[in-house]
């Protein structure tokens, strides 16, 4: 077991641990880009590049920072490290080059299909919060996502939906829009605006914001 007090001191004993390992097995980075990281890492690359131990390092996001130096020490960080780079998309290999020139590819998350059988496979009624809508006849757009600040760059583009939403109502579809999500505001804002969108496009009865579930197969 390799403990730390926080995350910096875990990654700095794994680090040690890594050391002592045979040179020529690789060692995978998952997302380690967090800014209290960083200085780790750094001190880390060193002796990494000199052990010529293969890295990788694995995107989840496209690893930005609007902040110049968190910024300059990614691009030091990474520099160190000469990583070969996984993403899990690839639209987030398209726009980490500026950190890792070198893509393997990407590796999209694995699905669970014991628990997202097919519908045909399933024995169980649909969780309680979908029954009326399923009942009244409408289909569903389900979208996981977590409800984040409205213009900012990772904003998630729900207010996306609004439009679609909108555009099919007005064709003569009966499509719900059904986000289940954590709303990251201290006072409910950005659900808020989220139907304030919609009521404005005239489709806010078309829209259910559900809170997070950790059991989201029952809803696929």
């Amino acid at each position: 077991l390799i403990e730390g007090e926080c995350d910096r001191t875990f990654v700095a004993n794994a680090l040690k641990w890594v050391n002592q390992q045979p040179h020529q097995a690789p060692l995978l980075l998952d997302n380690c880009i967090a800014r209290e990281l960083l200085g780790t890492l750094i001190k880390g690359s060193l002796e990494l590049r000199l052990s010529r131990r293969p890295v990788y390092f694995f995107f989840h996001d496209l690893g930005l920072s609007y902040n110049p130096k968190g910024y300059y020490l990614r691009k030091l960080m990474f520099t160190g490290l000469s990583p070969i780079g996984l993403c899990n998309s690839d639209f987030t290999a398209g726009h980490v080059r500026k950190f890792v020139s070198d893509i393997a590819g990407a590796l999209y998350q694995p699905v669970d299909t014991d628990k997202f059988r097919p519908l045909s496979d399933r024995t169980s009624t649909p969780p309680e919060p979908l029954k009326k809508i399923i009942q009244a006849g409408d289909r569903i757009m389900l979208t996981p996502s977590r409800l984040n600040k409205p213009g900012i760059i990772n904003d998630k583009n729900l207010r996306g939906l609004i439009p679609v939403l909108a555009k099919l109502t007005e064709q003569g579809h009966r499509y719900r829009s059904v986000i289940i999500g954590e709303d990251s505001s201290e006072d409910g804002s950005h659900s808020r605006a989220l139907v304030e969108a919609a009521a404005a496009a005239g489709v806010e009865h078309r829209l259910t914001i559900l809170p997070p579930t950790f059991e989201i197969e029952r809803y696929f």
